[in-house]
């Protein structure tokens, strides 16, 4: 019996994306960026100011559900493809990730939020690793069974 896609994908998701967090949070108050992953969630529905706190809880459960999203897609795409390579894979999707989330959606006019070339360029890390923890969370679940 194979494992539920939209279950383990959706939890590697939020693995991927509390890591990410992890490593963004600290570039966030050391000045390196200023505008962390819950800034640019909350962008698509306000401003990216998260002096509101429902702004920040928006912002924050807007990331999470859509790294579940994210992740529902990797196992997707890891399961069609085959598990070898899974990490490189999520390297991969989390430059992919980057280019569309970072890019596209805020540069577009979708997004509120403004980037400077610090900003996009420091996001690039943590997108990266993103990719990098879901798909080895997605591989771990393959593995237990």
């Amino acid at each position: 019996m194979r494992k539920d896609v939209i279950i383990f994908g959706s939890l590697a998701g939020i693995i991927g994306n509390v890591v990410k967090l992890i490593v963004s949070l600290p570039l966030y108050y050391t000045g390196l960026i200023d505008k962390t992953y819950i800034h640019i969630a909350s962008g698509y529905y306000s401003d990216e100011n998260l002096e509101c706190f429902f702004a920040f809880i928006n912002g924050l459960l807007t990331d999470l559900i859509y790294a579940a999203f994210l992740g529902v897609l990797f196992y997707l795409a890891l399961r069609y493809t085959d598990m070898k390579y899974a990490k490189l894979k999520g390297i991969l999707f989390g430059g992919f990730i980057h280019v569309v989330n970072n890019g596209v959606l805020v540069f577009e006019g979708f997004n509120k939020a403004l980037f400077d070339d610090p900003n996009a360029f420091f996001l690039f890390f943590p997108t990266i690793i993103f990719g990098l923890t879901t798909c080895w969370a997605i591989e771990r679940f393959e593995k237990e069974h």
